[in-house]
């Protein structure tokens, strides 16, 4: 909810509260600066009794040291890591939008299937920024073995532009750290979307995320949570063996829903790059892109309340919720002169002084659901494609086409009718790349061009000059 005024913070406001959870206090906050310059930031201030941990403090400097490297179109931006008033807190990118968790319950709120293009495109834009940060290398050129620990749909944000962008990169690594000092168990709110061998309590590398982001998928063409027991313990249970039901969206689907998450890590996609080769060719098929993810968010009603994500079986109104409707309604038609709650776990009051017998009133029976309605993607009008290499400098062009469209980075645009198929992407010295356009409103492409080797010239045995009188060696020595 906004402030009546803006609350200071350092060189920052804060306008906002947009969430607390089990670390921080989330901010919308404003950055000003000289000549009338202003920026919309998101602040996450570290709650206290964390911030009072030196030990807490200083793994979530290195994490967050570590997640400021990070700079892909799919991640969200740490700009810089501070202390105001002995607080810690991050700045970050803010994106106006949603996350996946929201969209998805509100979607099962309206009674409307999500078109399983919004869970593959959703799973391809992840697994990009997965395979980006997976491979990023320190400064003395060594891996970084970036994992992110924490895939989850409320971890994923869909901006209003169609943007799929991946929160948290790398931080819930000393807040886990920290919990599992203090606490029993590190695994508190996000069990269901650990892995095996994060449930057997065995060391994760960079599958146990691609295993988590196999949940995610499944639940979004799904609606529904995939793992989910009674307690904590009984969904580490279910997740340690984890039998898994495929969606039954499409047999492509199933295949990368059954890779992803598959019980041993050595059955699993390997790296995220894979899981990108295999989803690519799903999406353009399905035609979902950026234009239809931000034609769809304005169609669903994103005021979502109730049961949170991780308490929750489904992804819509729970039964349990209706109940507890129609009892109020109940007391409203009895014209009850006072309500008494009975809570589970709670004696019953005694009764009540004898009372007249109230009429007797029957219920209507609870309407039938209307029909689930699968979102059909709008039209496409215009295609925008953007290209970043890397080195840069790269030419773009159309194959077979002399004319070259541009060098990288760059950004193209054609009516839907225009758009070419392909483009070849070339720079002297490296191999050349071609990129498969899909029917989508809006497509980025992050080309790592690779050295093309010399060809070296085959060896010519030297004819001898007779007349000059050198002699021949008939054995060519």
């Amino acid at each position: 909810m906004p402030l009546d005024a803006p609350l200071p913070f350092g060189k920052y406001r804060l306008l906002e509260l947009l969430g607390r959870g089990g670390m921080a206090e989330v901010w919308k906050a404003k950055l000003d600066g000289p000549g009338g310059f202003s920026r919309a930031v998101v602040v996450k201030r570290i709650l206290p009794h964390l911030a009072a941990d030196p030990q807490f403090v200083k793994m979530f400097e290195r994490e967050a040291r570590l997640s400021s490297r990070l700079s892909h179109a799919n991640i969200v931006q740490v700009f810089e890591f501070g202390e105001s008033g002995g607080e810690p807190y991050l700045a970050m990118e803010y994106v106006p939008g949603r996350d996946l968790t929201q969209v998805l319950r509100a979607c099962g709120d309206s009674g409307r299937v999500p078109p399983p293009g919004l869970g593959a495109y959703v799973a391809l834009e992840v697994a990009r920024a997965l395979s980006y940060a997976h491979a990023l290398r320190g400064d003395d050129g060594a891996p970084l073995h970036l994992v992110h620990r924490d895939i989850s749909p409320s971890n994923v944000l869909l901006g209003a532009d169609g943007s799929v962008k991946l929160l948290d990169f790398g931080i819930a690594k000393a807040f886990a750290e920290t919990e599992g000092r203090t606490q029993t168990g590190a695994f508190k709110g996000k069990v269901g979307y650990s892995s095996p061998e994060a449930a057997d309590g065995q060391g994760i590398d960079e599958r146990a995320d691609l295993f988590a982001l196999g949940v995610v998928l499944h639940e979004a063409l799904t609606g529904r949570r995939l793992f989910r027991g009674e307690s904590d313990i009984q969904t580490l249970g279910l997740v340690r063996e984890a039998r898994v039901a495929l969606p039954g969206v499409s047999p492509e689907l199933d295949r990368v829903c059954a890779r992803a998450l598959a019980r041993r890590p050595e059955d699993r996609y390997q790296s995220a790059g894979s899981m990108v080769a295999d989803l690519e060719p799903v999406v353009r098929k399905l035609g979902f892109g950026p234009t239809q993810l931000a034609a769809l968010l304005p169609h669903l009603s994103l005021t979502v309340s109730g049961d949170d994500a991780e308490t929750s079986t489904s992804l819509a109104p729970t039964a349990k919720r209706r109940r507890w409707v129609l009892l109020a309604v109940g007391a409203a038609v009895l014209g009850a002169a006072s309500v008494v709650l009975v809570w589970p776990g709670r004696p019953a009051p005694g009764p009540p002084p004898a009372q007249p017998a109230p009429p007797v009133v029957v219920a209507p029976a609870e309407p039938e659901p209307p029909p689930k309605v699968a979102l059909e993607p709008p039209r496409i009008e215009t295609v925008v494609v953007r290209v970043h290499s890397s080195p840069s400098g790269a030419t773009v062009a159309a194959p077979g086409s002399a004319t070259p469209l541009g060098r990288t980075p760059l950004e193209l645009k054609w009516s839907h009718s225009e758009r070419p198929v392909r483009l070849l992407v070339t720079r002297p010295g490296y191999a050349p790349v071609t990129l498969e356009l899909a029917d989508v409103g809006i497509q980025q492409f992050e080309v790592q061009l690779r050295r093309q080797k010399a060809a070296t010239a085959p060896n010519k045995r030297r004819v001898a000059n007779v007349k000059d009188g050198e002699v021949v060696d008939p054995f060519g020595r």
